[in-house]
């Protein structure tokens, strides 16, 4: 899509997606009304998956003679994942972009309430059976083994909610063991950030605090428990997709 005959790996190179791509990602997240056309990835292997704006893709797909040099690019989305036995597609979610999918899946889009969110950010890796929530427990049972964005649903709306900003999004992985287990992609410094942050606005929401987590939120996460990079990108509250603008230089 976008490589200069002289780019030596100096800069950002930009490819397009197979249509046998697209088809995979498209059914394992039951995709709707999604802009797949700006999806792209920086490698012929495509290793990582980024997300970049419907204004950048038009500016670098009209620039034939690759004369912008790209310095960086997009929003990881997704990244190759280790094969594991029942696990058919082989790409996790990326923590910093999930948000930027999330919208658009119908399939393995998981809605989870406070106190089982703040558990699995302490914890990182959870069983089925530790959450409390039946409904997570059953979504979690009918998604497929691999990737799957869990939702915050502090409502219990088991939904998102037009005109209402998105909530937080954590990147996880369901597991194909019986029962199944979700393991966090988001690495333990964020996780340990996320977890402080939705604690102290779950008991601000509550009187006294005894709502949202069930008093989880008083149970602070210990280094071995929690973690999240110092990024924070998706946060309480996602990161408008406008953070896949495109840093270029002149050639």
């Amino acid at each position: 899509m976008h490589c200069g005959p002289r780019n030596n790996g100096k800069y950002d190179a930009l490819y397009t997606l197979t249509p046998a791509w697209h088809a995979e990602f498209a059914a394992f997240f039951g995709m709707e009304h999604f802009p797949a056309e700006q999806l792209v990835t920086r490698s012929v292997t495509g290793k990582a998956v980024y997300f970049i704006g419907a204004p950048v893709r038009a500016l670098l797909a009209a620039d034939s003679s690759a004369k912008l040099k790209l310095v960086n690019t997009g929003t990881r989305v997704l990244e190759k994942a280790e094969v594991r036995p029942g696990v058919t597609w082989h790409f996790k979610l990326a923590q910093e972009g999930a948000h930027c999918l999330v919208r658009h899946m119908t399939r393995q889009r998981l809605f989870v309430p406070t106190a089982d969110l703040l558990d699995l950010l302490r914890r990182r890796t959870m069983p089925a059976a530790a959450f409390r929530s039946a409904a997570f427990r059953e979504a979690l049972a009918a998604a497929s083994p691999g990737a799957i964005a869990i939702v915050h649903d502090a409502a219990g709306a088991g939904e998102l909610v037009l005109g209402e900003p998105l909530p937080l999004v954590l990147a996880a992985t369901r597991t194909d063991s019986t029962p199944p287990v979700v393991e966090l992609v988001v690495k333990q410094q964020e996780a340990i950030s996320l977890y402080n942050r939705t604690a102290h606005v779950s008991s601000g929401a509550s009187a006294g605090g005894s709502a949202g987590a069930s008093g989880a939120e008083a149970q602070a996460p210990t280094a071995g428990e929690v973690a999240v990079s110092p990024a924070d990108v998706s946060g309480v509250g996602a990161a408008s997709a406008d953070a896949s603008e495109a840093k270029v230089v002149a050639a």
